[in-house]
């Protein structure tokens, strides 16, 4: 989890009160994760990026290109992190790794 280790207090805060979801609720199988992880992302994304909305963050990525930042590619297929879009601890977090970046451009492809 790179990217998610690497946030402050207060950007985990945001994220939370931005998503309306806490931290904790990564734990449980059966809570929606989709909002929080890309909450976690767009702070991070900030750090670049300081006027981004996080609506426009989550209108230009995937689901799998947030799990992937925030995971780094790296994601166990048996881990609760893999399953956060269907519940099941299957791979959502496949293809792209840590090296490949963030989605910063507008137009949806990667940073360089």
């Amino acid at each position: 989890m790179s990217n998610l280790n690497d946030l402050t207090a207060f950007e985990s805060s945001v994220a939370e009160r931005t998503a309306g979801m806490s931290l904790a609720s990564l734990d449980d199988k059966n809570a929606p994760k989709v909002a929080l992880l890309g909450a976690l992302a767009w702070v991070h994304v900030k750090r670049t990026e300081p006027g981004l909305k996080y609506e426009e963050y989550m209108k230009r990525v995937t689901a799998n290109e947030v799990a992937d930042y925030l995971f780094g590619g790296d994601v166990d297929e048996d881990s609760s992190e893999a399953g956060f879009l269907d519940g099941d601890g299957g791979g959502a977090a496949d293809g792209a790794g840590a090296d490949e970046g963030a989605v910063l451009s507008g137009d949806g492809d990667r940073a360089e």
